[in-house]
């Protein structure tokens, strides 16, 4: 396999023929080295290797000399590593939706406006560029105008309309091209619009004669996916340290994360369509960008690859492969420690905010098939109760939906840990395998977490680990 080497400039230089090329990514390592003998000395800090058309590469960032066996090593981080040094941050107020991906405003606003001030049948409106709309005066009409803004939707996209703050005056959304009408003017507010075509949609105000605006009266007009159940909203102002909260296709979500990380001088996502869509993703606070991807791509059920093409990383969201519906390693193949749960928790007591008896509480149970509901099927000795203490949580939605992540971790808690060769483009991190103890039967499923590749001489080893 020929191995590339660079300059610092990132410009190929040659081809190392006689090395030795070992690779960690994963969990917990995402590093390399790769020992030539000091007399084929040819790289320095800086410089890249990697083998065209594969994962296998990164950037060197030591040098090691040993004189007694006249080898020279060379250190550094995998693409993986590089990625896992980048550390995506909490929203910023800067941010925003940008090349098919939304970004949405502390989860509560992402309609963009541009400033201006209009009067129209007799209400003075001052919309603002962080989302507000201040009106003043009593309409003397039915009001179809001001514009508050031009937004480009997706085909297939489900939203929430409502003004937000209390605001009970009705907003309208159209389609710019031929001005159809999105939602019934009855409905207003808060309803939920699925989205027919891709293109670009004009929202209006719409108010009925006779309403009267105080002066200075402030309005939060808002479009927000339909998943998303935040009950309060922040101004574009004030988003400082909110989560970072991203939808749209999975590619190009990757995309605008390795613009914004300053990766995208060397880092690139795939121009293809993955189909898989990322709904309302919530980012970890400060997670680095190798977890942040994977686990983004794992909401939809996906995995991340990655591969070296044409001078560029090129990262792609594809689907998982859950190889355990059609093959199982068993212990005459591999060792192996398995721990299999069969009492998970099935009742929830999910605690939210407020104090004593204002305290606002739900209960979740799920039933032997994993199915969540709120009605309980499990009792006596088959019920497995436990408490989510969450006091922060801004409504009831988000406090059902931390619950029903609880209660998934919980019936997915079956652990193995094992490792096994196989070939090269078997399996990728995320995918599933399946393992069975053949005496007892015992058998779970779990995702692969990390790949070793060793390349000696040109020969490629491979190692899969599960569960470490």
């Amino acid at each position: 396999m020929d191995l590339i080497y660079t300059n610092k400039n990132k410009e190929d230089v040659g081809i190392l023929l006689d090395y030795d090329f070992d690779l960690a990514f994963g969990s917990g390592e995402n590093d390399f080295e790769l020992k030539v003998a000091l007399d084929n000395h040819c790289c320095s800090d800086g410089c890249l290797v990697y083998i065209e058309g594969t994962e296998y590469g990164g950037i060197i960032d030591k040098v090691k000399i040993v004189t007694k066996s006249s080898e020279i090593t060379y250190k550094g981080r995998t693409w993986h590593g590089i990625l896992a040094s980048k550390v995506i941050e909490p929203l910023k107020a800067t941010d925003e939706s940008s090349g098919g991906v939304v970004v949405h405003k502390g989860g509560k606003n992402f309609l963009k406006v541009t400033a201006k001030t209009q009067t129209v049948d007799g209400v003075t409106f001052t919309v603002n560029e962080n989302g507000s709309i201040v009106g003043s005066g009593s309409a003397s009409a039915i009001l179809h105008d001001p514009i508050i803004c031009d937004v480009t939707l997706q085909q297939g996209e489900k939203y929430i309309l409502s003004g937000a703050v209390g605001w009970n005056r009705r907003l309208i959304l159209y389609y710019k091209a031929d001005h159809t009408k999105l939602n019934a003017e009855d409905r207003g507010q808060g309803v939920e619009i699925t989205v027919p075509i891709t293109g670009v949609y004009r929202l209006y105000i719409w108010t009925g004669s006779g309403e009267s605006y105080n002066n200075n009266e402030t309005f939060y007009p808002m479009l927000r996916v339909a998943s998303d159940t935040s009950a309060t909203f922040k101004p574009y102002d004030s988003l400082e340290d909110e989560y970072l909260m991203i939808s749209g296709e999975a590619n190009k979500c990757i995309q605008w994360l390795l613009e914004r990380s300053g990766l995208a001088d060397l880092f690139t996502a795939s121009e293809e369509d993955s189909g898989l869509s990322i709904v309302g993703y919530k980012m970890n606070r400060y997670v680095d960008a190798y977890t942040g991807i994977k686990k983004m791509l794992a909401s939809a059920d996906g995995k991340l690859q990655i591969t070296f093409q044409n001078g560029k990383v090129v990262l792609s969201a594809l689907p998982l492969v859950d190889y355990s519906t059609d093959e199982e390693y068993d212990n005459d193949q591999v060792e192996m420690e398995i721990e299999k749960a069969y009492a998970p928790i099935n009742h929830l007591i999910c605690l939210g905010g407020g104090q004593l008896a204002d305290r606002l509480v739900l209960h979740l149970y799920t039933d032997e098939q994993g199915k969540i509901s709120p009605t309980q099927s499990l009792k006596g000795v088959d019920e497995v109760t436990d408490v989510l203490d969450y006091p922060n949580c801004e409504s009831a939605e988000e406090l059902e939906a931390e619950g029903k992540e609880r209660l998934k971790a919980s019936a997915s808690s079956d652990s193995v840990k094992m490792s096994f060769d196989a070939d090269e483009s078997t399996y990728d991190i995320g995918d599933i395998v399946g393992a069975r103890e053949i005496i007892t039967g015992i058998a779970v499923a779990k995702a692969i977490t990390k790949k070793i590749v060793s390349i000696n001489k040109g020969k490629i080893s491979i190692q899969y680990k599960v569960g470490e």
